[in-house]
């Protein structure tokens, strides 16, 4: 079996404490490497919440940002969801267009009604309305998401390197003292 030799140190209320000391000067490195660690947690806690209440305040200021039409075409573009569920015109008259055929009045005489009204209405008079853009939507939840996270993460790594620093033994329940 290990043996220790402590050494007796009185201490300045007079009391007499032992200590070995290699273990407490490993006990002290440990400490300042502690509180060391708990410092630069709580500057990446603090840069990382600086940085999500900046990009949530722009994301305020400038809704129509690059960034959500950039996650938008992210989403897009790996499941497609816009061209899914954008209109398409009937089959009939798409493949008469691709084919340059002319439509047939006697197979659809409704269309044939409704297109010499068409042709003749200016192209202006017509409201052009924007597809349903789901991947943008996608896009708002995703970021939103995203910055709850990272805040999340910031409150954690600001809690944890206060505690570092405050040499707390039980995080979350106040300094023990």
């Amino acid at each position: 079996m290990a043996r220790y030799e402590f050494t007796t140190q009185e201490q300045p209320d007079g009391t007499v404490a032992e200590s070995g000391d290699v273990l407490d000067l490993f006990a002290r490195a440990l400490d300042v490497i502690a509180r060391i660690v708990g410092l630069i947690l709580l500057g990446v806690g603090f840069w990382l919440a600086l940085s999500v209440i900046a990009e949530g305040w722009d994301l305020y200021r400038r809704p129509e940002g690059g960034r959500i039409e950039q996650v938008a075409r992210a989403i897009n573009r790996g499941s497609n969801i816009d061209e899914v569920l954008a209109p398409r015109p009937p089959v009939r008259q798409a493949a008469a267009q691709v084919a340059g055929a002319p439509r047939d009045a006697a197979a659809d005489p409704v269309a044939a009604e409704l297109e010499p009204a068409m042709d003749a209405a200016p192209a202006a008079a017509q409201p052009l309305t924007p597809p349903l853009r789901l991947s943008y939507f996608g896009a708002w939840f995703v970021v939103l998401a995203l910055l709850a996270i990272l805040g999340q993460l910031a409150m954690l790594a600001i809690r944890t390197g206060g505690a570092l620093v405050a040499r707390e033994r039980r995080p979350g329940r106040g300094v023990v003292g």
